[in-house]
């Protein structure tokens, strides 16, 4: 049996050990870094060649490697950072897995390396860029100004309550019959002008004059409009007609489509109403802000990250890449371990 192993398993085994096994010789080396305040001359040197505390191998193990890790584990306070011999044990026990894995390859598994490369990606986010997304912030100059410029989200729009007239026109119609149509929409419109008052809409002649199935039978209603909206199943004509009749009861132009002519009469109206920077949109608006300054800072970070590393693509060795359902050769070959060390 290997005799280093021999040693580790007598380790294992004698209880003694805490009182002056390695523990012991870690703790010396504790006391030894803290006696005295070390001269520049010495100061140096230990910087360029810490203290080992640990010999796994090939892979050294510095004293401050050690008190970081013990550090850490401390401050989670995970059970083995409470008892000397537990952490030395358990850290030998894992740094001799760790040397066995890498001996036999393990650490060159692309999938281990993405989930090391993810991890290393995460705290550099929170490290390097959250800090620098915490200093961004909104002023109150930057809210009025945003607010201004997005205006018409928070105005709702105007309505218009109308009442129509159409009559259509076949495709097939020629002059004659167009304007015979036309003179029939004119004389509803010369009638629609003495209704009374109190007439709704169109009132009966809508039954007469408009061949709009939903509204004739009351008084030619087609309810309210909203301005800004595109889906009414009525020509673009007769929607923009709709919102220049300046008064109620006032009766449009007659409007010639391709499809027919029709007549409008503004029932009722409502004015937009333009939602106030109050306490609560002041703060939704801030968040807002702040979600694309924070998306802006992170942008800019990245590409100041581009041009400090400057990466270069070579083209025609990346075009050789094969985008396959099955891996290709070289990634396969990738995957696998390397060979044990001889």
């Amino acid at each position: 049996m290997n005799p280093s192993k021999q040693n580790w398993i007598k380790h294992r085994r004698a209880t003694a050990w805490s009182a002056c096994g390695l523990a012991g010789v870690l703790l010396s080396l504790l006391a030894t870094s803290c006696k005295r305040e070390p001269s520049a001359e010495s100061d140096a040197s230990s910087v360029s060649d810490p203290p080992i505390a640990i010999t796994i191998g090939e892979r050294e193990v510095s004293l401050f490697e050690l008190q970081a890790e013990l550090d850490h584990l401390q401050s989670r306070q995970h059970p083995i950072s409470r008892n000397r011999e537990v952490f030395i044990e358990s850290t030998v026990e894992r740094l001799i897995a760790v040397e066995k894995a890498k001996e036999l390859g393990l650490h060159q598994d692309p999938e281990l390396r993405r989930q090391w490369e993810n991890l290393l990606i995460g705290k550099l986010k929170r490290e390097a860029i959250q800090r620098a997304l915490d200093d961004v912030s909104v002023d109150e100059l930057e809210l009025e100004t945003y607010y201004n410029e997005n205006l018409d989200r928070y105005t709702q729009a105007g309505q218009v309550h109308l009442a129509m007239l159409y009559l259509s026109v076949p495709t097939s119609a020629d002059d004659s019959q167009r304007e015979s149509i036309y003179s029939k929409m004119a004389e509803a419109r010369e009638l629609a002008l003495s209704l009374p008052a109190d007439t709704h809409g169109f009132g009966s002649m809508a039954m007469k004059y408009s061949e709009e199935a939903t509204s004739r039978f009351k008084g030619g209603d087609i309810g309210w409009l909203k301005q800004g909206l595109s889906q009414y199943r009525w020509p673009n004509e007769v929607i923009e007609s709709a919102f220049k009749s300046a008064d109620v009861d006032s009766l449009s132009d007659i409007i010639s489509c391709a499809d027919g002519y029709y007549l409008l009469k503004k029932i009722d109206s409502r004015d937009p109403i333009v939602r106030p920077l109050n306490r609560q949109l002041a703060h939704s608006l801030e968040s807002e802000l702040l979600k694309q300054k924070r998306q802006a800072r992170q942008e800019e970070i990245s590409a100041s990250w581009a041009v400090e590393y400057s990466p270069t693509l070579n083209d025609e060795t990346i075009s050789k890449l094969k985008f396959a359902s099955q891996p290709s050769a070289a990634s396969q070959m990738a995957a696998q371990p390397f060979p044990a060390a001889k």
